[in-house]
């Protein structure tokens, strides 16, 4: 069971704080147990998220500020996964993300990144589905908002430090 103010990774909302814990009657049923949490990444902080404290989504702590700099390590060794059937990507890309790994969630960012590249770089460059950039923004924004909490930075510099410790890593090789 989590504490009041640990910072948890939630499947459904990604980076909150919880802020309390209380036993709530929904709905005439018997009392439960509740996490009252706070999106860290979110603009509006006075949105509440009541979550059972023996829900079945997936809950865990932040990736740890040493993981992070393993993870940011293993990005160039990481395979793509690239499937040409639009609607088993989306299927595939959905499962990735939604097992609320983060490494997964790398290779659904570094897949698409590179096949957009490829496209840019072709003769005939035309734009990815929709369905696509669906998913490298949801898995971006996830990956970036946890790495961000754990190297104490902003979800802007995610990146730019990224790209930078991978150039390090290659310029030391």
């Amino acid at each position: 069971m989590y504490k009041i103010n640990d910072v948890i990774c939630y499947q459904n909302y990604g980076i909150c704080q919880i802020i309390d814990i209380k036993e709530l009657t929904v709905m005439n049923n018997k009392a439960r147990k509740y996490y009252f949490m706070r999106k860290m990444f979110d603009k509006c902080d006075s949105t509440i998220i009541k979550i059972p404290v023996d829900t079945d989504n997936i809950m865990r702590h932040v990736i740890t500020k040493e993981d992070a700099l393993v993870l940011i390590d293993s990005i160039p060794s990481l395979d793509p996964v690239w499937v040409k059937d639009v609607r088993e990507r989306e299927t595939l890309f959905k499962s990735m993300i939604s097992s609320w790994k983060m490494e997964e969630w790398v290779k659904v960012i570094k897949s698409i990144y590179l096949m957009r590249q490829e496209n840019r770089n072709s003769d005939k460059p035309k734009p990815l589905p929709i369905i696509d950039m669906k998913y490298f923004e949801k898995a971006e924004s996830l990956f970036n908002q946890e790495m961000a909490y754990a190297l104490e930075l902003s979800e802007n510099e995610i990146p730019l430090y990224i790209e930078k410790m991978i150039e390090n890593s290659m310029d030391l090789s």
